[in-house]
């Protein structure tokens, strides 16, 4: 998902979220809140806003999986 948005946007993935970003979003769990993900080094109010939604939503897919 992160190399599509990548890809359409002409950025790095990393630009999207970080690895380290990536990682410490697994971490929070499934149920997570925009709120928490804000806590997240690295990620403020443009990414919470720009992915924030499509992110939760893939965090609770895979969660009911």
């Amino acid at each position: 998902r992160r190399k599509a948005l990548a890809e359409k946007e002409a950025v790095p993935a990393y630009v999207i979220f970080t690895d380290a970003e990536l990682a410490a979003i697994a971490k929070q769990g499934e149920g997570v809140a925009l709120s928490a993900l804000r806590s997240i080094a690295g990620i403020g109010k443009q990414k919470l806003t720009k992915y924030g939604p499509e992110l939760l939503k893939l965090t609770d897919d895979e969660a009911s999986k």
